[in-house]
């Protein structure tokens, strides 16, 4: 009996340990891009943009690049037939 409630304890620390461990890493690697960023007198609606305008930027620069590289192909195609 007691060694089920030692295993229910210990998975319940792990599971909220891990979360608060996860909430405080989100809080530090938001402080620091506001900080780099200098968005500290923004709402969080503004916050929120930048934060998602910033990991987006890779996707958009692939995108934009595939669409680059297959129009060039396209002419290239074109002007070969």
């Amino acid at each position: 009996m007691g060694n089920i409630i030692r295993k229910i304890i210990i998975l319940l620390f792990e599971k909220y340990a891990y979360d608060y461990w996860i909430d405080i890493q989100d809080k530090k690697q938001k402080e620091e891009f506001i900080k780099e960023h200098k968005l500290e007198g923004c709402s969080e609606e503004e916050f929120n943009e930048y934060w998602l305008d910033y990991h987006n930027k890779d996707k958009e620069d692939a995108y934009d690049a595939g669409v680059a590289d297959g129009i060039n192909k396209a002419i290239e195609n074109n002007l070969t037939d």
